[in-house]
């Protein structure tokens, strides 16, 4: 399962980051470079892919938050380990330190 949200906060959101910045780029030019003049189509072409850019963003804003959030809690139980911990086992004794406190 962590598979799909790895996909999603990788691959999925910056691939949506991209498009929106590639309409944002589209929408500025079309709004204030060739809309102003004589073309309020443009405008109009322009006004549409700076919304569809601001949405965009936002989406790929919450699919990054929620699918890295799901990443990190699936990871943490894929990483089940056995936690037992012995003193005997891999303690050196201390050269020139006392055993006990005279």
């Amino acid at each position: 399962m962590s598979h799909v949200f790895g996909f999603v906060e990788f691959y999925l959101t910056p691939f949506l980051f991209a498009v929106g910045l590639i309409l944002f780029v589209y929408g500025i030019i079309n709004y204030f470079i060739i809309g102003p003049g004589y073309e309020e189509e443009r405008r109009e072409i322009g006004r549409q892919s700076l919304l569809w850019a601001t949405f965009l963003f936002a989406l790929g804003l919450v699919l990054y938050g929620v699918a890295s959030w799901l990443f990190d809690v699936t990871q943490t139980f894929d990483d089940r380990v056995d936690v037992e911990v012995r003193e005997e086992q891999g303690v050196l004794p201390i050269p020139d330190v006392p055993r006990r406190n005279y």
